[in-house]
């Protein structure tokens, strides 16, 4: 018998057993192409929100002390330079607090970024109003206060053209309507549309990180220590405009 006559009548007896075999490698490669197409997507996706972020960067150079300042420009002088990148601008970060003057309320963690005109060269935004010594520039995620164009009633409070309204983004996360008893702790709280890590295109990158590591923070927490008590007296918190921040948070740890 030929090994082709061969081949072909065990291929037709165990037909069943091959056709298994094509099915199974055929579904595999399909999801394996799902995958990668999904990964490739996600991968995408973040990208993208991070370059929205970071505008035209594609390296950042970070230290925890100050550059001298001529190393943007000995930068670019550099004969490879040209090849590479189009532009390089310094600029410092730092952070701080904004503290405002009629209220004396404050918003932690803020970053305060000090530039030139070479930072607006570089993100093609020279036309931006310059600014005296003293002022700044403030983020819309800071400054949500809003000016009313014209009289109009808010929930029954008269509101009047020119009035300041001042937008407490706090509050959307204890909004009754949509988390029943908001100010108490329920971790198996559900639906839980909750905006902590923002939403949309404004979605924070590294929630999924932080979320990752509350888990493991709490699994291991709750292993070691069989109650974690609050002394909910001696709490102390900062008066912050934005944030909720706690200057004292004393807990009570109980072994297992």
């Amino acid at each position: 018998m030929r090994p082709r006559s061969l081949i072909a009548r065990g291929l037709g007896y165990y037909w069943r057993t091959h056709l298994a075999v094509v099915i199974g490698v055929a579904t595999a490669v399909a999801v394996l192409a799902g995958a990668l197409l999904v990964g490739d997507s996600v991968r995408a996706s973040l990208r993208d929100l991070v370059l929205q972020r970071l505008g035209h960067t594609d390296d950042v150079v970070v230290s925890a002390n100050f550059f001298r300042e001529a190393l943007a420009g000995a930068v670019s002088a550099h004969p490879d330079f040209a090849t590479r990148f189009q532009a390089v601008t310094p600029l410092v970060m730092v952070k701080g607090f904004v503290t405002d003057q009629e209220s004396g309320r404050r918003a932690g963690q803020v970053l305060v970024y000090g530039v030139d005109e070479r930072f607006w060269r570089f993100h093609d935004a020279a036309a931006v109003p310059a600014i005296a010594d003293r002022e700044a520039y403030v983020s819309p995620a800071l400054a949500m206060g809003r000016i009313a164009k014209e009289d109009f009633e808010l929930r029954g409070q008269p509101i009047r053209a020119g009035d300041v309204l001042q937008c407490g983004l706090l509050a959307a996360n204890r909004d009754p309507r949509a988390f029943p008893e908001p100010d108490r702790l329920d971790v198996k709280r559900s639906p839980n549309r909750h905006v902590a890590f923002g939403g949309g295109v404004h979605t924070c990158v590294g929630s999924h990180l932080a979320k990752l590591e509350a888990r493991e923070i709490l699994s291991r927490a709750l292993r070691r220590w069989s109650r974690i008590e609050v002394d909910t007296s001696a709490i102390a918190m900062e008066p912050m405009l934005m944030l909720r921040t706690y200057s004292e948070l004393p807990v009570r740890l109980v072994g297992r």
